[in-house]
C-alpha cells in the first residue's frame, strides 16, 4: 500500500516537472522570438528616423535654394526698372521735346558698401544744341551728426587725404561720376552738398540723404 502510494506520488512528480520544463521552454521560446522582433523594430525605427533627418535636411536646402532664388528675382526687378528708367532719361535727354540745359547734376545716389564705406554716383548732362565737350571735376560734402554735434564733413575728410582733388569728368551730353568716401564712427549723415567745377560757372546742389539713397526707379 505503502508502495503504491509512493509511485504515485513519483508519478505526479515527474508529470509536474515534465510540464514546469515544457512551460519554461515555451516561455523562453516566446523571449527570445520577442526580443528578435524588438531588435527589428528598433532597426526599422532607426532607418526611419534617418530617412526623416534627411528629409528635413532636403526641405531645409529647397527652402534655403527658394529664398535664394525669389531674393535673386528681385534684384532682377529692381536692375530691370532701374534701367527702364536709364532707357526714359536718355531718350528725354536727346528727344526733341527735351529742355535744353546746360550742365547740371541729374541725380546724386549712395550706397552702403564694407564698414562705413559709402559709394556714390552723380549722373550729369547737358543737352544744348550746340554743346561742345565739358570737363571739370567734382566733389561732395556731407553734413551730419557726430557725438550730438552738427558735422560737416567736406571732401578732403571723406577721402581722408588732405587736398584730395575731385572726380575728374569730361562729356559732351552726360555721364556718372562715381567714387567712394568714408564715414568717421558715429557719424549720422543728413545733407549731401555736390559742388561742380569747371571753366565758367560752377554748379552745386544740396540734397537730403534720405533722396539720395533711395531705390532707383522707386
Amino acid at each position: 500500500m505503502m508502495a503504491a502510494w509512493l509511485l504515485t506520488l513519483l508519478a505526479a512528480a515527474a508529470a509536474a516537472y515534465v510540464w514546469s520544463a515544457g512551460r519554461f521552454g515555451s516561455v523562453a521560446t516566446d523571449v527570445e522570438r520577442l526580443e528578435q522582433e524588438l531588435a527589428v523594430l528598433r532597426g526599422e525605427n532607426g532607418e526611419l528616423k534617418q530617412q526623416v533627418s534627411v528629409l528635413g535636411r532636403s526641405d531645409q536646402v529647397s527652402r534655403e535654394a527658394l529664398n535664394e532664388l525669389q531674393a535673386d528675382l528681385a534684384a532682377r526687378d529692381e536692375e530691370i526698372a532701374g534701367l527702364r528708367a536709364d532707357v526714359v532719361f536718355y531718350e528725354r535727354l536727346v528727344g526733341g521735346s527735351a529742355q535744353r540745359k546746360g550742365l547740371s547734376i541729374h541725380s546724386v545716389r549712395f550706397e552702403p558698401g564694407a564698414a562705413s564705406d559709402h559709394h556714390f554716383q552723380v549722373t550729369l548732362t547737358q543737352n544744348l544744341k550746340k554743346s561742345g565737350v565739358t570737363k571739370g571735376s567734382l566733389s561732395v560734402a556731407v553734413e551730419g551728426v557726430q557725438s550730438g554735434k552738427l558735422t560737416r564733413l567736406d571732401w578732403a575728410a571723406l577721402r581722408q587725404q588732405p587736398g584730395a582733388a575731385g572726380l575728374p569728368f569730361e562729356f559732351r551730353y552726360f555721364q556718372q561720376v562715381e567714387g567712394s568716401v568714408m564715414f568717421p564712427e558715429g557719424f549720422t549723415p543728413h545733407r549731401v552738398h555736390v559742388t561742380v567745377e569747371r571753366d565758367g560757372a560752377d554748379v552745386r546742389e544740396t540734397l537730403s540723404w534720405e533722396d539720395t539713397t533711395k531705390t532707383k526707379g522707386g
